[in-house]
């Protein structure tokens, strides 16, 4: 669906869960990379950082980015878990060789800015629209990024966490992502474009 819009997104995996029966397997990682996805990390186990010991934080961060690195890609972007961390899981995403992290909300909702800046107050703080749920609306969504075109602009992250029939509460289905993705594709001509996140960060 992306490739078929020109456009191109960031994906931030599990390294511990590829492969395993009925997730993304290391081929089709491998596929999305080649057609311009972003591959980003997101730990081993998908645990919550913030409440993991030191350690355990480190190697779920550092052996993931490794693992991604073995399989050949070059994993610049993280994503927390849960949208957890402070300023100790910070110091670890970045001793581990990230140069982003990104949160679970801070923009687009009420009394919230518009639209993270560019570049981001912390790179280690992305901050993002509220999470697309399976009760999202396409006007919702639109609705974040036609604010932050009023409002002068600035980056609004989205995450459409699984493409799918309502399987999940952060769920998107396949008709409504074409439907917003069809949305956006034209906007390119009034300066709205989908960037990956090492593109907006680099």
């Amino acid at each position: 669906m992306l490739a078929a819009h020109r456009m191109n997104a960031t994906l931030y995996l599990n390294s511990g869960r590829l492969g395993a029966a009925g997730r993304l397997s290391w081929t089709q990682a491998s596929a999305f990379a080649a057609a311009g996805t972003e591959i980003g990390g997101h730990t081993v186990d998908h645990v919550n950082l913030r409440r993991a010991s030191t350690a355990t934080a480190r190697r779920e961060v550092c052996a993931d980015r490794a693992t991604l690195a073995a399989h050949g890609f070059a994993a610049s972007s993280f994503a927390y878990p849960y949208g957890a961390f402070d300023a100790r899981v910070e110091s670890i995403v970045r001793g581990c060789g990230y140069t982003s992290a990104r949160t679970a909300s801070g923009v687009g909702g009420p009394g919230q800015p518009s639209a993270e800046g560019m570049p981001p107050r912390d790179s280690y703080a992305v901050r993002m629209a509220p999470a697309i749920r399976s009760s999202t609306t396409l006007a919702q969504i639109e609705r974040y990024v036609r604010k932050a075109e009023r409002r002068g602009g600035g980056w609004v992250v989205l995450l459409v966490h699984h493409v799918c029939h309502r399987c999940d509460t952060y769920s998107i289905e396949r008709r409504r992502l074409g439907a917003l993705l069809d949305w956006l594709a034209p906007r390119a001509a009034h300066g709205t474009v989908v960037r990956t996140v090492g593109s907006v960060i680099g």
